[in-house]
């Protein structure tokens, strides 16, 4: 049976195609995990998609791990990937001004998250890393880039995912 694991931003917008994966799940088709910083990310940023999800996460697994040395390992070969290369002069600017500096921080948390979501997937040994973050994992060569480093399939959650998820059930 496929493992899927969802990134956070598999929840942050309205889509059919979510819908769908929780159907595809519900018919015990494929599992469906979650990292506890998804779920953690979802009640702090989507409280009232975590109330209409509720039913669903029911249906999702959530393996227990510990943050071994492996997992860290992973993590930091990811954020190189993930991150797009900020110069000293733009950091600098974003922290002399308090309003850039907030942003700036809660954009950082939001990679480092990412990047142990994804560590979590390659831990657990999912079969596909499912997102919308498209900056973050799929464009400019990222998804590629992901796939080979770390033997695993990185999927947008889109129609085109949807049917090649079904052409392998």
């Amino acid at each position: 049976m496929l493992k899927l694991t969802l990134d956070t931003s598999c929840f942050g917008v309205d889509s059919k195609e979510l819908e769908e994966l929780m159907k595809i799940c519900e018919d015990g088709k494929i599992i469906i995990q979650l990292s506890p910083i998804t779920l953690d990310e979802m009640t702090r940023d989507h409280p009232k998609k975590l109330k209409q999800y509720v039913e669903y996460l029911r249906l999702i697994k959530e393996p227990e791990i510990q943050e071994t040395k492996e997992f860290e390992e992973i993590a930091n070969r990811a954020i190189s990937i993930h991150s797009s290369p900020t110069t000293d002069e733009r950091l600098i600017q974003k922290m002399t001004n308090p309003d850039e500096f907030v942003k700036y921080t809660l954009k950082h948390e939001s990679t480092f998250n990412d990047v142990d979501i994804f560590a979590f997937h390659v831990i657990t040994k999912g079969d596909f890393f499912v997102t919308k973050d498209e900056r973050g994992f799929i464009r400019g060569g990222k998804k590629e880039l992901f796939e080979n480093k770390f033997n695993t399939k990185v999927r947008l959650l889109d129609k085109n995912f949807i049917e090649e998820l079904k052409s392998n059930l």
